[in-house]
């Protein structure tokens, strides 16, 4: 469960994994819910592939008001300067874009960037569909401390993993993710 703070208010946010069916990778889906509520909705998907120039600039704290608009949709907004550079390579919903928007891309970042399992814990299967590893009985007390026993739970990005998955190579190889 993670939490982020707010000044009015929590949003309180939850992962489900499903490995089943699904080829190369699971997937992953997070809920969201403020703490006047507490009804988990599905968090919308990101808009980190349009606007994350943009994302990348807001400099404001969460305020719990997940509607609040926080970039119109011609870019104009209090909390972030979008010179025409920025919103040239930024597409903007005409919508614009929400709290909840930035909640979904911090998220999604987090979640890409500090999601590890130790080296081992998760495998691949002929389907190539991954799976927990029910072998796996967990790290050695000296193993435990070191980074390099642990893998980004996530598609790989590199491309000499992505390429091992290709060939499917990744199939019970405990080395099919990208190292942490």
């Amino acid at each position: 469960m993670l939490t982020v703070v707010g000044c009015l208010t929590d949003y309180y946010v939850a992962q489900g994994i499903n490995f089943l069916g699904k080829q190369d990778f699971a997937q992953k889906v997070f809920f969201w819910c403020t703490a006047d509520n507490m009804k988990f909705s599905q968090l919308p998907a990101p808009l980190s592939s349009t606007c994350r120039p943009l994302f990348d600039q807001i400099q404001a704290v969460f305020t719990g008001e997940f509607n609040k608009t926080i970039v119109e949709g011609n870019g104009i907004s209090q909390f972030v300067y979008a010179d025409k550079d920025m919103l040239s390579k930024c597409k903007i919903p005409t919508r614009g874009i929400t709290e909840l928007d930035r909640l979904s891309h911090v998220v999604h970042q987090i979640d890409s960037d500090c999601h590890i399992v130790p080296r081992g814990a998760i495998k691949k299967i002929p389907l190539k569909e991954t799976r927990m590893n029910e072998a796996f009985r967990g790290l050695r007390a000296n193993e435990a401390f070191d980074i390099c026993n642990y893998t980004h739970f996530r598609a790989p990005l590199s491309k000499a993993k992505i390429d091992i998955n290709a060939r499917i190579e990744g199939v019970y190889n405990n080395d099919f993710l990208d190292n942490a």
